[in-house]
């Protein structure tokens, strides 16, 4: 098998990982468990993600006390599929990216992919104790906190040609983190 075909091949895994664990662990927006619990912190993220798309104030009209740039997030995927479907499809893909980003980080060097899938179960393992049924802030978070690793794993790598390019991926980081 060539290098693409199995770039792609676990990259196949880690969309498959990361969407089952949603679908499983994200029981607030997860089709597999449509109508299970409608309360907590997840239902007013996404209720006022939904209301930025149908013309409502966050902090006037609805009220919560997180970060304008999270509300976005949570209304960017309503824009396309309204109701939890598309958070669900979201949270995939940025469970994913985490995925990817893990695979970059770990396998310069460190064993190669059959630890770097052994580190990614450990960090599913620990995180479906935290994961308190889905659509958290801290699944976002966590994406750009990997970025910036990798963006620093890359300069001390000798990756990137122009040294301010990771200062941008931090200050963003540091940026997005108060916007939360």
């Amino acid at each position: 098998m060539n290098t693409m075909r199995k770039k792609a091949a676990f990259a196949g895994i880690n969309l498959l990982l990361a969407f089952s664990f949603v679908l499983f662990f994200g029981q607030e927006t997860s089709p597999l468990w449509n109508g299970f619990s409608a309360s907590g912190d997840a239902v007013m993220f996404a209720l006022v993600g939904r209301g930025i798309t149908e013309g409502v104030l966050p902090y006037k009209e609805l009220l919560e006390n997180k970060g304008p740039l999270f509300f976005f997030i949570q209304a960017l995927p309503q824009y396309f599929i309204k109701g939890t479907l598309g958070i669900y499809i979201l949270q995939s893909t940025v469970l994913f990216a985490e995925l990817e980003l893990m695979d970059g980080l770990y396998n310069s060097g460190h064993g190669g992919k059959r630890y770097a899938y052994l580190v990614k179960e450990l960090f599913l393992a620990l995180l479906s104790l935290v994961y308190s049924r889905g659509n958290m802030a801290e699944e976002y978070n966590l994406f750009i906190t990997l970025l910036g690793f990798y963006s620093i794993k890359s300069v001390f790598g000798g990756k990137f040609v122009h040294e301010k390019f990771p200062a941008l991926i931090l200050g963003g980081g540091y940026w997005q983190a108060l916007s939360f």
